[in-house]
């Protein structure tokens, strides 16, 4: 079977299984959806992950192929009826099916890597609620910022966590996420300054999983100046510490052996009958290359991290995090590809169902564009699919009436772009609003 109708046919199993508890779904379950109407519980998810960037006229009309007049007022009434967590589950459980249905995953060393980060989701809700609005600026409209694991060399995301914008944490948000997981599965977790707690790293220690955390080089509030590391040079140094909130005279003296910790400093691990928590981990601190020292201290990065020195070395450690960079590349076209940027709603609950649905038709592109072979013999460079394009095409495959599935693939391999490898630029950051589409 071609890999487009498997997984439309997957997906859309999916859906119909969830539908038929639809009632745990739906806000108000005695009176939303029990008439046969146009706009049906499973044809308004099927739009939702058709919808582009588009107002909501010229999506209806394009997912009825100009054929049915469905008005934006119908749509609004039935959206409204849907909560979020509905788009979730599908999430969540399309994205375990893509894990497990990968004969050989893609992995290093028999490790799944995993890249944590966040990014900022500037939308148009309006609400009450002053954890919605940006800080110092009463007049605002709201902002959400989301919180993902991504895996790097599968391309998907894992698991993901919203959070309102202005009390936004996003240690908190990784550590609800590591519970997610699946138990005993062997990672490799990367993140970047945002990260730098004792508190995660008891948290991914606990579980069993290797982490690799850039933290701040010799700045206040990080880890680095607590400890007696060379100035100016590179390092890796591995330590063991015991951590406790006494502030005992032994242990102040000896500091090579345990660091007390504030009492206001979370450390979810101490109990009454343990008030220490052991750890070992390295710090470490690699010089970069001279394109890259714009982004970093100095020209030098520094690293937290529970991985074996004798098999990850300093230069494996620097690969291992130039590879984090994917995540980044992944929100950008989550924004600007798949059109997150873009919300037609200014309420809370359907601005949800956008964000969970721009993502699992992200995992869904993905997925079919790693498993499309692409043909680069006898060419310069080696070529992928275009992914703004694939997007587009692969839309259609949610409304009625869509080409066949061969000449989707077809077009899916006319659209492609060359890698070109070594090319660096300076990153420009564009800031960023909210585009907000009805009529």
């Amino acid at each position: 079977m071609n890999v487009i109708a498997k997984n439309k046919q997957v997906l859309f199993r999916m859906i119909d299984s969830l539908a038929k508890n639809k009632n745990r779904y739906l806000v108000n379950p005695t009176k939303d959806f029990i008439r046969k109407r146009k706009l049906d519980f499973k044809t308004m998810i099927r739009i939702f992950l058709s919808m582009e960037g588009d107002c909501i006229g010229n999506e209806l009309l394009k997912y009825f192929n100009y054929h049915k007049s469905i008005t934006n007022s119908a749509f609004c009434q039935q959206r409204v009826k849907i909560q979020p967590v509905f788009f979730q589950d599908l999430f969540m459980k399309y994205t375990k099916y893509v894990l497990h249905s990968v004969t050989v995953p893609h992995t290093y060393k028999g490790y799944r890597l995993l890249a944590c980060d966040g990014t900022v989701l500037h939308t148009q809700i309006s609400s009450d609620n002053p954890e919605l609005r940006c800080q110092g600026n009463s007049n605002s409209k709201g902002y959400l910022h989301l919180t993902a694991f991504y895996d790097l060399l599968n391309q998907i995301y894992i698991t993901s966590d919203i959070q309102y914008g202005r009390n936004h944490n996003e240690r908190t948000a990784m550590i609800r996420m590591l519970k997610q997981l699946t138990p005993n599965e062997k990672c490799i977790i990367t993140a970047d300054r945002g990260f730098e707690a004792y508190n995660t790293m008891a948290h991914l220690d606990s579980l069993n999983q290797y982490y690799l955390i850039r933290i701040k080089n010799d700045k206040a509030g990080g880890i680095m100046p607590f400890y007696d590391v060379p100035k100016k040079c590179e390092f890796d140094i591995e330590y063991e510490r015991k951590f406790t909130r006494q502030k005992r005279k032994c242990y102040l003296e000896h500091n090579e052996h345990y660091v007390s910790i504030r009492h206001d400093y979370d450390l979810d691990f101490f109990t009454p009958e343990h008030d220490m928590y052991p750890m070992k981990f390295r710090l470490v601190r690699i010089k970069l290359d001279q394109t890259d020292k714009e982004s970093s201290d100095d020209g030098y990065v520094c690293f937290v991290t529970n991985l074996p020195k004798d098999k990850f070395s300093m230069e494996e450690l620097k690969f291992l995090y130039h590879l984090r960079w994917e995540i980044e590349t992944s929100f950008r076209a989550l924004k600007y590809c798949l059109k997150l940027n873009f919300f037609h709603s200014r309420k809370e609950i359907t601005t949800l169902q956008e964000i969970y649905a721009r993502m699992l038709v992200f995992n869904f592109s993905k997925n079919i564009i790693l498993h499309t072979k692409v043909d680069s013999n006898h060419k310069k460079y080696v070529y992928q699919i275009n992914f703004r394009r694939a997007v587009t095409i692969l839309r259609n495959c949610f409304r009625p009436n869509h080409p066949p599935f061969n000449d989707v693939e077809r077009l899916l391999l006319i659209n492609l772009s060359p890698i070109r490898p070594n090319r660096k630029y300076k990153r420009w950051k564009k800031k960023e609003k909210a585009v907000f589409i009805y009529i």
